[in-house]
């Protein structure tokens, strides 16, 4: 089937499909016959979510919809688009055919601009006559010239050479390499009615753009399969005409193209002439998501799975398209447009909370795992082990997930541990047990205080960590391993107590998304905040976070503009807007890390 939106494309996906065991290396469902890939064999195996979409609310950052400075003034882009009238995007339109005549789409053909380079055609000279004994010289002659077709062809990717990976900057080709082919203009790859085409509408100072514009070019480097999908860009700024034309009024936009019998017609008699293409391509369906780099990659595999991109293509993992997207932004390219910051101000020391989040997990290791028996084994062994499996797929650094893994991994092997033999295989590891809160083991959360910084602050920043890096089905789970391991191994018997009351009273086991896990713990945070000043004596004031400095887009505009100000002590649910507060929390634990997800949130260039 095909689908013109994507809520179509939604809809269709949450219709009944074949149950997948979903594993945090690989996630994501494939097409059912490729789901024997090798990518889905990981020893850590999650029990998958709930399969049901979950929209995001789309406020994240609202798509550029504002007016753009004003496109050159081309009078060769607009000529050209005129003379294209005869395409046909809507199968509506047109007039319909009577009794048995046959619709044709019209394929006009039209002149290049000059500075295209066209080509003069001249009358050949007459051939030279033959010379005594130049049979050796001509035959070195046509090898000479032969070598000279046939390396262009074999380097570039010519329509017989190897596909060509990448993102293509389309220009006034768009029509006759997309939507009607013309044998000469394949871009240097397979361009047949097997390839579909991703198009890429995007505008160079569109901040929405720049946060999408990375998934999308790793994608179209990482995609080996140009026989079956190839990727390309449009700049809406300098080719405005196309992209109204195409119907795209707003960026970024997505859109596939591909051959679809059933929607399309045949070109007219009169338009097959000499080097253009039997058939034409129809939009399918587009994308105008959230913008986060899984719900684009979800869009794709959704797509596949209902037969609008071939089944053979397979897509790169996760860690190999964070790679990608983390290089890319380095790139002039990849600087492009506004930044999305909603953070008024970036922390002086961005990378702090890494030290922090790596000092917390290390005591968390070994605080009150033997408090209550001299044995780990049974259920608190398995709620060990669950809280190891997450970290080893949330930790912000590559590096240290493969750490954690092979942590989970040894402490696996036995059905119960005693605290010496524990012991001996956390310093056989690596463990390394923090020093006190005003030393070098923590940076955001030094203090000299009583009560303030050191461990427990370093937990909840592994705790908002971990679910920034947690993707939109995982999310939920990620949160359900911290609560039940607060509940089994945080020393604090009180502090865990009124944990698990905030997580039956603010309904902890409701959450559905990922943006509902961040809004949740963040809010609960902030609620402990509230008590902790209240009730005791002993520990600090501690404001509600973030401060207004900190991200004043989280507050309301009512508060913003208050002479009042935010309530700093008490926790009032109205002040704060929570779409502003999910990019913020993404932002602030996303710096540095290397996960899929948080490669759409984190800035290399911030400062």
């Amino acid at each position: 089937k095909t689908a013109d939106s994507r809520d179509e494309i939604m809809e269709l996906a949450s219709h009944p499909k074949p149950t997948v065991k979903q594993t945090w290396g690989q996630p994501r469902v494939r097409h059912p016959l490729r789901r024997s890939s090798a990518l889905l064999k990981r020893s850590l195996a999650w029990t998958m979510a709930d399969d049901k979409n979950h929209e995001e609310d789309e406020v994240l950052d609202e798509h550029e919809g504002a007016d753009a400075p004003a496109a050159a003034d081309d009078d060769s882009v607009e000529e050209e688009a005129e003379d294209l009238d005869g395409e046909v995007l809507d199968e509506d339109e047109g007039e319909e055919g009577k009794g048995e005549e046959v619709e044709y789409e019209e394929y006009e053909e039209y002149e290049e601009d000059e500075d295209e380079g066209e080509m003069e055609e001249y009358d050949e000279p007459p051939p030279d006559p033959p010379k005594k004994g130049g049979f050796k010289m001509d035959y070195l002659v046509i090898m000479v010239v032969m070598a000279a077709m046939t390396i262009p062809l074999l380097t570039s990717g010519g329509p017989r050479g190897p596909p060509r990976l990448g993102v293509f900057e389309l220009d006034q080709n768009f029509y006759k390499t997309v939507l009607y082919p013309e044998n000469s203009w394949d871009l240097g790859g397979p361009n047949d009615a097997n390839v579909t085409w991703a198009v890429f509408f995007h505008k160079p100072y569109c901040g929405a753009c720049r946060r999408i514009r990375p998934v999308f070019h790793a994608l179209g480097n990482k995609v080996n399969s140009s026989e079956h999908i190839r990727f390309a860009s449009l700049d809406c700024v300098k080719y405005r005409v196309f992209c109204q034309r195409a119907g795209v009024d707003k960026e970024p936009t997505i859109r596939l193209y591909g051959y679809d019998k059933e929607k399309a017609r045949p070109l007219a008699p009169s338009s097959k002439k000499k080097g253009v293409a039997s058939f034409s391509r129809q939009p399918l369906s587009q994308w105008q998501g959230v913008l986060i780099a899984y719900d684009v990659m979800e869009w794709f595999l959704g797509l596949q799975y209902h037969g609008l991109i071939h089944e053979d293509v397979e897509w790169p993992d996760d860690d190999t398209l964070a790679t990608s997207m983390l290089e890319y932004k380095t790139t002039k390219a990849g600087q492009q447009g506004e930044k999305l910051e909603v953070i008024t101000k970036w922390s002086d020391d961005p990378l702090g909370y890494l030290t922090d989040i790596d000092a917390s997990f290390q005591m968390g290791l070994v605080d009150d795992v033997f408090a209550d028996s001299p044995v780990l084994n049974g259920k608190r062994l398995t709620l060990l082990l669950n809280f190891l499996d997450v970290v080893a797929h949330t930790y912000p650094i590559k590096e240290q997930r493969e750490r954690v893994a092979n942590l989970r991994l040894l402490l696996g092997n036995k059905a119960e541990w005693k605290e010496k033999a524990y012991m001996q295989q956390l310093r056989s590891w690596g463990h390394k047990e923090p020093g006190e809160p005003h030393t070098e083991s923590y940076r955001w959360c030094r203090s000299n205080q009583e009560g303030v910084g050191g461990y427990p602050c370093g937990l909840w920043l592994l705790f908002h960590t971990m679910i920034s890096n947690s993707d939109r089905a995982h999310a939920p789970l990620t949160l359900r391993t911290i609560f039940e391991w607060v509940q089994s191994f945080y020393g604090c018997i009180e502090c865990a107590a009124n944990f698990n009351e905030e997580w039956e009273e603010y309904n902890g086991d409701g959450v559905t998304d990922h943006m509902d896990t961040v809004t949740w713990l963040w809010k609960v945070h902030n609620i402990v905040r509230e008590r902790l000043t209240l009730e005791d004596d002993t520990v600090a004031a501690k404001t509600q976070w973030p401060s207004m400095a900190e991200c004043k887009n989280c507050y309301t505009e009512k508060v913003q503009n208050s002479s009042a100000g935010p309530n700093t002590e008490y926790w009032v649910d109205e002040e704060w807007q929570k779409d502003y507060i999910f990019a913020y929390i993404q932002e602030t634990f996303c710096q540095g890390s290397d996960t899929f997800v948080c490669a759409a949130f984190y800035d290399p260039s911030a400062k």
